[in-house]
């Protein structure tokens, strides 16, 4: 028989630190084998891991930025007609910095079709119903001033009153 020092507190009656006889023969207990994880599980949980990681990333860059994604945001309503008077754009202009992100939200607030184009940048709403939103994003990529404007088709469905224009201009300067 060999002696030693019980080394788990479960094993037999004897309490810790005492010392417990052991037949020759018996093993010593061995070590708790390691889990095996498969393949399918390893690419499991490097797929799960993959996603959490994008996910994270996702909201770092789209979402937690102050304000909007694009910059800045702009409001626009089209309105007037309900107070018998010609449509307009509200503001009918703003300034915005070069190199920023734009997003102009247009609202139409007016009984009639309207619309929004900024041929600078190449950019149409095309028509907006009455209480109908539009959205256009660019980046202010050249200082200066750029004007916008209702295409005469978006107007009304082409039925414009004569004489009204919808009308502004927007600056981009250094900022």
């Amino acid at each position: 028989m060999t002696t030693g020092y019980l080394a788990h507190p479960f094993a037999g009656r004897a309490h810790e630190g005492t010392r417990v006889q052991r037949r020759a023969t018996e093993a010593a207990p061995k070590a708790s084998p390691k889990p095996k994880v498969s393949k399918v599980e390893l690419g499991a949980v490097v797929l799960v891991l993959l996603v959490a990681v994008a996910g994270v990333l996702y909201y770092v860059v789209y979402k937690s930025n102050s304000g909007n994604y694009y910059g800045e945001q702009i409001d626009i309503q089209i309105g007037g007609r309900y107070l018998s008077t010609p449509a307009t754009y509200y503001p009918q202009n703003f300034t915005v910095n070069l190199g920023e992100h734009i997003t102009l939200v247009i609202q139409n607030s007016d009984n009639l079709t309207h619309g929004l184009a900024i041929p600078s940048f190449g950019l149409d709403t095309g028509q907006i119903k009455p209480n109908g939103t539009a959205t256009l994003s660019f980046v202010a990529s050249k200082d200066g001033n750029y004007s916008y404007s209702e295409p005469s088709e978006d107007c009304g469905g082409g039925n414009c009153d004569a004489g009204q224009s919808l009308n502004g201009w927007f600056l981009v300067q250094s900022s």
